[in-house]
């Protein structure tokens, strides 16, 4: 009996330290790259961030990471096991660690214009910046590290992404290192994280539906726990992502309903509602107590704001006009105060189980198209001020070249139909308090956002 205590004692050391050094392979290695007079990270902020309090680094991560496939039955097996990777990470965080609200708004940056755009970071970061968040953001995708080494080949020569499906395993890797402030490798190791929220915009959006189905609960973190507390989804299609290189791109089957166990709030545009080929109106889904999801009438994927404000990066590190030549004017619909919005019912909902406002949803007609009112906007959805008081019609799509077919459309009204709507500038600025006082009792605008609409109205000739 002691020989068998002595082997059974032998056997779980040796398990214990198996399962250490397997943690161990899966946790990555991080390298402060600073900026220099000749070399800068791509697609830095574009805001004063000491203005606020804040400083941006970038870091290198070096790690190994499991490629999956799908097997018959459509479940996850190990095609490719520890396939080595480096990638980079932007950080933007509070200089004082007291100033951290302890959220961390992990981005995975979109490639789709074949390079990173942090388009989440510029729907929401004057509340980031106000309220103590930390924001990163990951290249996922072996594309946009190419440019990345292109547009800088002695700062990013190194990086390395032999296969898309390391997207999953790094994500995992790096939300688990950041959560550890006993691991030296952990840029984050002075804060204290207590939630860690994913997010993604349009493809990658979708890759975030891959990320949570398969690998929310999964062992991707070395320790078998839940990485991320819940997930913010911004203008994704009706689709999810591909799980390695060699799988098809996008599934039409029920891998792409967001089927999580944890918070998760979708924020999308009339664009995506009826202008994607994959509709995001395939991947409705009824309210439970983990889902939500807000569309916006009359808003569009790219609109005005977040062409400015990635469009003024764009201007500075790739060359170009910051506006895109559309054919109509773009959308002067913001997205950004539902995204913002979102985010903090996002977070109230993790931390306090403080469940969020009821999902709007776009009406539509029998052949998929928005219902539209008198002035041929969207009814249905969140109404923003913009639609209850508008000044022009608002089309989810628009044409000319680059992201312009995204861009949405506005039509303004002529003079007649101003004076006929808007008799006096106090019946104008009436209907913009209404409607932003409105949407803010009801949860779709945070206060900031409401008093702006009413101030910019205000402000505004309208009436007058």
């Amino acid at each position: 009996m002691t020989y068998l205590r002595s082997l059974a004692s032998f056997f779980t050391v040796l398990a214990s330290l198996l399962l250490a050094a397997a943690s161990d392979a899966q946790s990555p290695t991080t390298d402060l790259i600073p900026a220099t007079a000749g070399s800068r990270p791509f697609f830095a902020a574009s805001i004063d961030l000491p203005a606020h309090g804040y400083v941006e680094d970038e870091y290198f991560v070096t790690g190994n990471g499991d490629v999956y496939e799908y097997d018959a039955d459509l479940d996850l097996e190990v095609q490719t096991a520890g396939l080595p990777y480096k990638t980079r990470i932007l950080i933007r965080r509070p200089v004082a660690p007291e100033d951290f609200n302890g959220v961390v708004f992990f981005e995975l940056l979109n490639p789709t214009a074949g390079f990173d755009i942090d388009f989440e970071w510029h729907f929401t970061r004057e509340l980031l910046v106000d309220h103590g968040y930390i924001w990163i953001g990951l290249t996922m995708k072996d594309t946009a590290i190419g440019w990345l080494q292109s547009w800088d080949p002695a700062r990013y020569a190194s990086l390395s992404m032999p296969d898309r499906g390391l997207a999953y395993a790094m994500f995992a890797q790096i939300g688990t290192l950041v959560r550890d402030p006993e691991n030296p490798e952990n840029p984050l190791a002075d804060y204290d994280v207590h939630t860690l929220i994913g997010t993604g915009y349009s493809q990658s959006a979708d890759y975030l539906t891959t990320f949570s189905n398969e690998f929310h609960d999964s062992t991707l973190d070395g320790g078998g726990q839940p990485i991320f507390d819940g997930y913010l989804h911004g203008g994704g299609n009706g689709a999810a992502r591909r799980i390695n290189s060699a799988d098809t791109e996008f599934y039409l089957d029920d891998r792409r309903f967001n089927t999580v166990d944890a918070p998760l709030i979708r924020v999308q545009s009339e664009t995506e509602v009826v202008v994607f080929t994959f509709s995001s109106t395939e991947t409705r889904q009824p309210d439970s107590d983990v889902f939500r999801i807000y569309e916006v009438a009359g808003g569009s994927h790219a609109d005005l704001e977040n062409l400015q404000r990635t469009g003024e990066v764009i201007a500075r590190d790739v060359g170009g006009p910051v506006l895109p030549p559309c054919t109509n004017p773009p959308s002067p619909l913001w997205m950004g105060p539902s995204h913002r919005a979102a985010l903090v019912h996002l977070r109230r909902w993790i931390e306090d189980g403080e469940e969020p406002p009821p999902s709007r949803l776009i009406e539509l007609d029998g052949a998929g198209d928005a219902l539209r009112d008198e002035f041929g906007n969207a009814v249905g959805g969140i109404q923003l001020p913009d639609i209850a008081a508008p000044l022009g019609s608002f089309a989810p799509n628009n044409s000319g070249p680059g992201p312009c077919i995204l861009a949405g459309s506005f039509l303004a009204f002529d003079q007649a139909t101003l004076d006929e709507l808007y008799p006096t500038h106090a019946r104008y600025v009436l209907r913009v308090f209404r409607s932003a006082k409105r949407n803010w009792r009801h949860g779709y605008l945070l206060l900031s956002d409401a008093v702006d609409y009413v101030i910019e109205a205000l402000e505004s000739s309208v009436g007058r």
